[in-house]
């Protein structure tokens, strides 16, 4: 993958999908320095001394927060929270802490409820679900069932993402490929 100026080109990720991206055999390794502007290139054992700096630098195991994407294998998943427990913490977040938390608060406030109130049962019973900036298929692999069902029950399912990605392009949902 063809690095300009130490960054990756712009244009790769306009050409590039993300299951693209994932077949690659080795991504360019990328870091952004403290107070930097931009992604710079780093071999893999400067980022592991520099993480071991920063783990070093923490006065309390306390003090570091590790997260990994719900998309990571189960056994990635059982071998990085052994290595955070061994640094002598249990500050593993998952995703509903870190990326649902704003829209619970959100929701709380404005509906007074935290959570979605739609059902499995509704989306069964939907005629039209529209699926905005993102694909199930790569993000909520889950939801595939329930969309699958619904499609069997005559729903109509529009998906709006900019990105053609494998999951999206499936044949149960209608693509909209560009929006004017």
């Amino acid at each position: 993958m063809p690095i300009i100026s130490g960054r990756i080109a712009l244009h790769l990720f306009l050409i590039l999908t993300i299951t693209k991206l994932e077949k690659q055999e080795e991504l360019p390794n990328l870091y952004l320095p403290k107070g930097g502007t931009h992604y710079e290139p780093i071999t893999w054992e400067n980022a592991f001394q520099l993480i071991a700096k920063r783990l070093h630098e923490c006065k309390s195991p306390n003090d570091a927060v590790f997260y990994t994407s719900g998309r990571t294998s189960n056994e990635a998943a059982f071998l990085y929270q052994l290595f955070v427990r061994q640094f002598g913490t249990n500050n593993l977040p998952d995703c509903s802490n870190m990326c649902h938390e704003s829209s619970g608060v959100a929701l709380t406030e404005s509906l007074g409820i935290g959570k979605g109130s739609v059902t499995l049962d509704d989306f069964y019973k939907a005629e039209v679900i529209i699926i905005l900036g993102q694909n199930p298929g790569t993000n909520h692999p889950r939801m595939l069932t329930a969309l699958q069902k619904a499609k069997e029950n005559g729903c109509t399912i529009i998906s709006v993402n900019p990105l053609p990605e494998t999951g999206l392009i499936a044949s149960m949902i209608h693509r909209v490929s560009k929006v004017h």
